[in-house]
Protein backbone atom coordinates (compact mmCIF):
# COMPACT_ATOMS: atom_id res chain seq x y z
CA UNK A 1 0.00 0.00 0.00
CA UNK A 2 2.48 3.08 1.02
CA UNK A 3 4.71 1.88 -2.14
CA UNK A 4 1.96 3.19 -4.17
CA UNK A 5 1.51 6.56 -2.74
CA UNK A 6 2.41 9.54 -4.80
CA UNK A 7 4.82 12.45 -3.60
CA UNK A 8 2.64 15.63 -3.66
CA UNK A 9 -0.52 13.67 -4.89
CA UNK A 10 -0.58 11.30 -1.47
CA UNK A 11 1.81 12.81 0.83
CA UNK A 12 4.11 15.94 1.22
CA UNK A 13 7.74 15.93 1.92
CA UNK A 14 10.19 18.00 3.96
CA UNK A 15 13.98 17.07 3.05
CA UNK A 16 14.97 19.57 5.31
CA UNK A 17 13.46 18.55 8.13
CA UNK A 18 13.40 14.90 7.29
CA UNK A 19 8.77 14.60 7.54
CA UNK A 20 6.54 13.75 5.55
CA UNK A 21 2.73 13.87 6.00
CA UNK A 22 -0.24 12.11 4.77
CA UNK A 23 -2.19 15.03 2.14
CA UNK A 24 -6.01 14.93 2.59
CA UNK A 25 -5.69 12.76 -0.32
CA UNK A 26 -3.54 10.54 1.02
CA UNK A 27 -5.45 10.01 4.09
CA UNK A 28 -8.32 8.84 2.03
CA UNK A 29 -6.46 6.60 -0.28
CA UNK A 30 -5.14 4.73 3.36
CA UNK A 31 -8.30 4.54 4.74
CA UNK A 32 -9.95 2.93 1.31
CA UNK A 33 -7.27 0.42 0.98
CA UNK A 34 -7.62 -0.14 4.76
CA UNK A 35 -11.32 -0.43 4.90
CA UNK A 36 -11.00 1.83 7.85
CA UNK A 37 -14.01 4.66 8.31
CA UNK A 38 -11.74 7.58 10.04
CA UNK A 39 -7.80 7.09 10.24
CA UNK A 40 -7.95 9.98 13.00
CA UNK A 41 -10.31 7.93 15.33
CA UNK A 42 -9.17 6.95 18.73
CA UNK A 43 -9.56 3.51 17.88
CA UNK A 44 -7.19 3.94 15.08
CA UNK A 45 -4.12 5.20 16.58
CA UNK A 46 -2.37 2.63 16.76
CA UNK A 47 -3.11 2.05 12.82
CA UNK A 48 -2.27 5.46 12.31
CA UNK A 49 0.97 5.27 13.83
CA UNK A 50 1.61 1.96 11.80
CA UNK A 51 1.38 4.35 8.46
CA UNK A 52 2.60 7.44 9.64
CA UNK A 53 6.26 4.65 10.16
CA UNK A 54 5.72 2.90 7.22
CA UNK A 55 5.52 5.68 5.23
CA UNK A 56 8.98 7.57 6.48
CA UNK A 57 10.53 3.89 6.02
CA UNK A 58 9.87 4.08 2.43
CA UNK A 59 10.52 8.09 1.95
CA UNK A 60 12.72 8.69 4.30
CA UNK A 61 15.18 5.90 4.66
CA UNK A 62 16.97 4.55 1.65
CA UNK A 63 19.00 1.88 1.16
CA UNK A 64 22.78 1.76 1.48
CA UNK A 65 22.73 5.51 2.57
CA UNK A 66 20.37 5.22 5.63
CA UNK A 67 21.19 1.72 6.42
CA UNK A 68 22.46 -2.13 4.94
CA UNK A 69 20.38 -5.39 4.30
CA UNK A 70 23.51 -7.71 5.80
CA UNK A 71 22.68 -11.51 6.45
CA UNK A 72 18.84 -10.79 6.48
CA UNK A 73 19.24 -7.89 8.81
CA UNK A 74 18.65 -4.07 8.44
CA UNK A 75 21.48 -2.38 9.83
CA UNK A 76 21.87 1.09 10.49
CA UNK A 77 24.56 3.59 9.01
CA UNK A 78 25.61 6.56 10.85
CA UNK A 79 25.16 9.31 9.12
CA UNK A 80 28.29 11.47 9.92
CA UNK A 81 31.13 8.40 9.62
CA UNK A 82 29.75 6.20 7.90
CA UNK A 83 29.99 3.59 10.45
CA UNK A 84 27.60 0.10 10.46
CA UNK A 85 26.13 0.27 13.18
CA UNK A 86 24.85 -3.45 14.29
CA UNK A 87 22.92 -4.36 17.46
CA UNK A 88 21.15 -0.48 17.24
CA UNK A 89 17.79 -0.52 16.12
CA UNK A 90 15.02 2.36 15.53
CA UNK A 91 12.47 3.17 18.04
CA UNK A 92 8.72 3.53 17.97
CA UNK A 93 8.18 0.40 15.50
CA UNK A 94 11.08 2.49 12.52
CA UNK A 95 13.13 -0.61 12.36
CA UNK A 96 10.09 -2.70 11.71
CA UNK A 97 8.79 -0.82 9.07
CA UNK A 98 12.09 -0.80 7.77
CA UNK A 99 12.35 -4.72 7.97
CA UNK A 100 8.91 -5.05 5.95
CA UNK A 101 9.87 -2.76 3.28
CA UNK A 102 13.19 -5.42 2.66
CA UNK A 103 11.44 -8.16 3.43
CA UNK A 104 13.83 -9.20 6.22
CA UNK A 105 12.32 -10.80 9.42
CA UNK A 106 10.10 -8.42 11.70
CA UNK A 107 12.00 -8.84 15.39
CA UNK A 108 10.53 -7.41 18.46
CA UNK A 109 10.60 -3.74 19.20
CA UNK A 110 13.33 -3.47 22.13
CA UNK A 111 12.78 -1.76 25.53
CA UNK A 112 15.11 0.54 26.75
CA UNK A 113 15.41 -0.14 30.89
CA UNK A 114 18.19 2.52 31.44
CA UNK A 115 20.46 4.70 29.57
CA UNK A 116 23.37 6.56 30.44
CA UNK A 117 25.92 9.07 28.63
CA UNK A 118 29.34 7.67 27.16
CA UNK A 119 30.88 10.38 29.29
CA UNK A 120 29.29 9.29 32.67
CA UNK A 121 30.06 5.55 31.69
CA UNK A 122 33.14 6.03 31.05
CA UNK A 123 33.60 8.11 34.39
CA UNK A 124 32.75 4.79 36.24
CA UNK A 125 36.31 3.24 35.61
CA UNK A 126 39.15 4.32 38.42
CA UNK A 127 41.90 4.48 35.40
CA UNK A 128 41.43 5.74 31.94
CA UNK A 129 43.69 5.94 29.48
CA UNK A 130 43.69 6.03 25.70
CA UNK A 131 46.01 6.80 22.44
CA UNK A 132 44.86 8.70 19.39
CA UNK A 133 45.50 10.78 16.39
CA UNK A 134 43.21 13.83 17.49
CA UNK A 135 43.73 13.64 21.06
CA UNK A 136 45.38 17.13 21.07
CA UNK A 137 42.93 19.15 19.25
CA UNK A 138 40.05 18.19 22.18
CA UNK A 139 42.57 18.42 25.25
CA UNK A 140 40.54 20.85 27.03
CA UNK A 141 37.73 18.36 26.72
CA UNK A 142 39.50 15.99 28.13
CA UNK A 143 40.62 17.82 30.97
CA UNK A 144 36.73 18.89 31.70
CA UNK A 145 35.21 16.30 31.43
CA UNK A 146 37.78 13.40 32.56
CA UNK A 147 40.38 15.37 34.24
CA UNK A 148 42.68 14.01 32.25
CA UNK A 149 46.32 15.54 30.40
CA UNK A 150 47.22 14.92 26.66
CA UNK A 151 50.23 14.21 25.79
CA UNK A 152 52.17 14.58 22.40
CA UNK A 153 54.53 11.57 21.38
CA UNK A 154 57.26 12.75 19.01
CA UNK A 155 57.14 11.27 15.44
CA UNK A 156 59.79 8.57 15.01
CA UNK A 157 61.09 10.50 11.86
CA UNK A 158 61.14 14.41 11.43
CA UNK A 159 57.90 15.79 10.33
CA UNK A 160 57.52 16.35 6.40
CA UNK A 161 54.10 16.59 5.75
CA UNK A 162 53.53 20.13 4.91
CA UNK A 163 50.77 21.55 7.33
CA UNK A 164 48.89 24.51 5.56
CA UNK A 165 46.93 27.53 6.65
CA UNK A 166 42.96 26.71 6.42
CA UNK A 167 41.16 28.39 3.31
CA UNK A 168 37.66 30.21 4.03
CA UNK A 169 34.99 30.07 1.54
CA UNK A 170 32.19 32.71 1.73
CA UNK A 171 30.37 29.39 0.56
CA UNK A 172 29.79 25.74 0.47
CA UNK A 173 29.36 25.74 -3.02
CA UNK A 174 32.24 27.94 -3.82
CA UNK A 175 34.39 25.48 -1.14
CA UNK A 176 33.34 22.32 -3.11
CA UNK A 177 33.98 24.15 -6.48
CA UNK A 178 37.57 24.80 -5.72
CA UNK A 179 37.86 21.54 -4.47
CA UNK A 180 37.06 19.94 -8.10
CA UNK A 181 39.79 22.56 -9.38
CA UNK A 182 42.07 21.25 -7.09
CA UNK A 183 41.31 17.47 -7.63
CA UNK A 184 41.79 18.31 -11.80
CA UNK A 185 44.78 20.13 -11.46
CA UNK A 186 46.50 16.78 -9.02
CA UNK A 187 44.67 14.03 -11.91
CA UNK A 188 46.61 16.46 -14.69
CA UNK A 189 50.15 15.43 -12.89
CA UNK A 190 48.99 11.77 -12.34
CA UNK A 191 48.38 11.53 -8.50
CA UNK A 192 45.82 9.23 -6.95
CA UNK A 193 43.14 11.32 -4.70
CA UNK A 194 41.65 10.37 -1.85
CA UNK A 195 38.70 13.33 -0.83
CA UNK A 196 37.50 12.97 2.57
CA UNK A 197 34.40 13.93 3.82
CA UNK A 198 32.46 14.54 7.11
CA UNK A 199 29.26 12.39 5.80
CA UNK A 200 27.68 10.80 3.37
CA UNK A 201 25.78 13.49 2.10
CA UNK A 202 28.84 15.76 1.43
CA UNK A 203 30.23 12.44 0.05
CA UNK A 204 27.75 11.83 -2.84
CA UNK A 205 27.47 15.22 -3.71
CA UNK A 206 30.74 15.95 -4.35
CA UNK A 207 31.23 12.69 -6.28
CA UNK A 208 28.32 13.74 -8.41
CA UNK A 209 29.85 16.87 -8.81
CA UNK A 210 33.07 15.00 -9.83
CA UNK A 211 31.10 12.95 -12.27
CA UNK A 212 29.78 16.03 -14.05
CA UNK A 213 33.56 17.15 -14.54
CA UNK A 214 34.43 14.08 -16.48
CA UNK A 215 36.14 11.80 -13.43
CA UNK A 216 36.13 8.54 -12.40
CA UNK A 217 35.31 8.64 -9.09
CA UNK A 218 34.86 5.52 -6.91
CA UNK A 219 31.90 6.49 -3.98
CA UNK A 220 33.16 4.87 -0.44
CA UNK A 221 31.88 4.31 2.65
CA UNK A 222 31.45 1.72 5.39
CA UNK A 223 27.79 0.56 4.20
CA UNK A 224 29.00 -2.00 2.12
CA UNK A 225 31.80 -3.54 4.03
CA UNK A 226 32.27 -6.67 1.31
CA UNK A 227 33.25 -4.56 -1.23
CA UNK A 228 35.34 -2.35 0.26
CA UNK A 229 38.60 -4.05 0.70
CA UNK A 230 38.76 -5.19 -2.94
CA UNK A 231 38.09 -1.36 -3.71
CA UNK A 232 40.60 0.24 -1.25
CA UNK A 233 43.19 -1.40 -3.12
CA UNK A 234 43.75 0.13 -6.01
CA UNK A 235 42.79 3.75 -5.24
CA UNK A 236 44.61 5.01 -7.75
CA UNK A 237 42.67 2.80 -10.98
CA UNK A 238 42.05 4.89 -14.33
CA UNK A 239 40.23 1.83 -15.93
CA UNK A 240 39.04 -1.28 -14.43
CA UNK A 241 41.47 -3.34 -15.99
CA UNK A 242 43.13 -6.41 -14.77
CA UNK A 243 44.93 -6.21 -11.75
CA UNK A 244 48.32 -3.54 -11.37
CA UNK A 245 50.11 -2.36 -8.72
CA UNK A 246 50.15 1.13 -9.82
CA UNK A 247 47.21 3.23 -11.52
CA UNK A 248 47.94 6.88 -11.40
CA UNK A 249 44.92 9.73 -11.42
CA UNK A 250 41.89 8.12 -10.20
CA UNK A 251 39.94 10.18 -7.43
CA UNK A 252 37.96 8.52 -4.82
CA UNK A 253 35.50 10.40 -2.49
CA UNK A 254 35.31 8.77 1.25
CA UNK A 255 33.28 9.84 4.23
CA UNK A 256 35.37 10.18 7.48
CA UNK A 257 35.26 6.53 8.75
CA UNK A 258 35.89 4.90 5.32
CA UNK A 259 39.24 6.56 4.93
CA UNK A 260 40.69 3.98 7.80
CA UNK A 261 42.19 0.58 7.10
CA UNK A 262 41.86 0.86 3.95
CA UNK A 263 45.57 1.31 1.17
CA UNK A 264 46.63 4.12 -0.06
CA UNK A 265 49.43 4.56 -2.89
CA UNK A 266 51.50 8.24 -2.86
CA UNK A 267 52.85 8.23 -5.90
CA UNK A 268 51.56 7.23 -9.63
CA UNK A 269 55.30 6.79 -10.84
CA UNK A 270 55.12 2.84 -12.02
CA UNK A 271 57.78 0.86 -9.93
CA UNK A 272 58.73 3.44 -8.16
CA UNK A 273 59.41 2.46 -4.18
CA UNK A 274 57.15 4.06 -1.95
CA UNK A 275 55.71 3.52 1.80
CA UNK A 276 52.08 2.09 1.53
CA UNK A 277 49.73 1.89 5.35
CA UNK A 278 48.17 -1.51 5.38
CA UNK A 279 45.57 -2.05 7.09
CA UNK A 280 45.89 -5.15 9.77
CA UNK A 281 43.02 -6.97 8.29
CA UNK A 282 44.84 -6.74 4.96
CA UNK A 283 48.27 -6.55 5.33
CA UNK A 284 48.97 -10.68 5.39
CA UNK A 285 46.50 -11.29 2.42
CA UNK A 286 47.01 -13.38 -0.65
CA UNK A 287 46.74 -9.45 -2.93
CA UNK A 288 48.99 -7.59 -0.33
CA UNK A 289 52.04 -9.78 -0.69
CA UNK A 290 51.78 -9.54 -4.31
CA UNK A 291 51.71 -5.69 -4.19
CA UNK A 292 54.52 -5.62 -2.14
CA UNK A 293 56.57 -7.86 -4.37
CA UNK A 294 55.71 -6.46 -7.82
CA UNK A 295 56.21 -2.51 -6.23
CA UNK A 296 58.56 -3.25 -3.99
CA UNK A 297 57.02 -1.37 -1.38
CA UNK A 298 58.05 -1.14 2.25
CA UNK A 299 54.93 -2.45 4.08
CA UNK A 300 53.82 -0.50 7.59
CA UNK A 301 51.09 -1.81 9.89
Amino acid sequence: MIPKLRNEEHYSLDEKHRSVVLTEEGVERVQRDLGVENLYDPEQIETLHHVNQALRAHVLFQLDRDYVVKDGQVIIVDEFTGRLMPGRRYSDGLHQALEAKEGCRIENENQTLASVTFQNFFRMYDKLAGMTGTADTEAVEFKKIYDLDVLIVPTNMPMVRDDRADIIYRTASEKFKACVEAIAEAHEQGQPILIGTISIEKNEMLSKMLKSAAFRTRFLTLSNTSAKPRSSRRPGAKAPSRWRPTWPGAARTSCSAATRNISRRTSGARGSRVPIRMSRATSTSKSSRRWKSNAGASMKK
